[in-house]
């Protein structure tokens, strides 16, 4: 396996992946999963503008972490209330992590937090935290970026009543 930045050329491979990890009404209670379709316009956009990590193996694009400043807001409306919710908490500042993602032959062997280290080494030095939000439905997720370091912040309740954490990694 090896990890690195991301080129244009993944954004095929990274939308693929997504798909095969979209919440859906049949999804296993338990199974991590992706919430957020990004459209590969959106993926261009949100690439060209932030950092982001690929792990590969032999098979080709198997995991990624996808972030997004909150100048992305301006791009895609439909997110200005995420970004209302992180403004509320008074943080400047920080990088917003837009998705984490990795094939399930990969899960459970410490891969994200191989990923997590790489990504953090490439931005700790340019922001203050990192923040994202976890349906409280995805144990594993949760899980996963608690031992990270992540703390939750703010609990809300989300569109059709989906319970959400607001978490927060301090980069200094």
């Amino acid at each position: 396996m090896r990890i690195r930045s991301h080129v244009q050329e993944d954004l095929p491979a990274i939308v693929t992946l997504q798909e095969s990890n979209l919440w859906r009404a049949d999804t296993p209670e338990g199974m991590p999963y992706v919430s957020m379709k990004y459209t590969p316009k959106m993926l261009q956009v949100m690439v060209a503008g932030g950092t982001h990590i690929i792990l590969e193996d032999h098979e080709g694009l198997c995991g990624y972490i996808l972030s997004m400043s909150s100048s992305f807001e301006l791009y895609y409306p439909p997110l200005a209330p995420m970004f209302d919710r992180v403004k509320a908490l008074g943080l400047d500042n920080y990088l917003f992590v837009g998705q984490v993602c990795i094939a399930q032959r990969h899960r459970g062997k410490g891969v994200l937090s191989l990923m997590y280290r790489a990504f953090l080494s490439s931005i700790c030095d340019e922001y203050e935290f990192l923040i994202t939000e976890v349906a409280l439905d995805n144990p594993i997720s949760i899980r996963a970026h608690r031992s990270m370091g992540f703390r939750e912040v703010k609990q809300y309740e989300g569109e059709r009543g989906k319970a959400w954490s607001i978490i927060l990694l301090g980069l200094k």
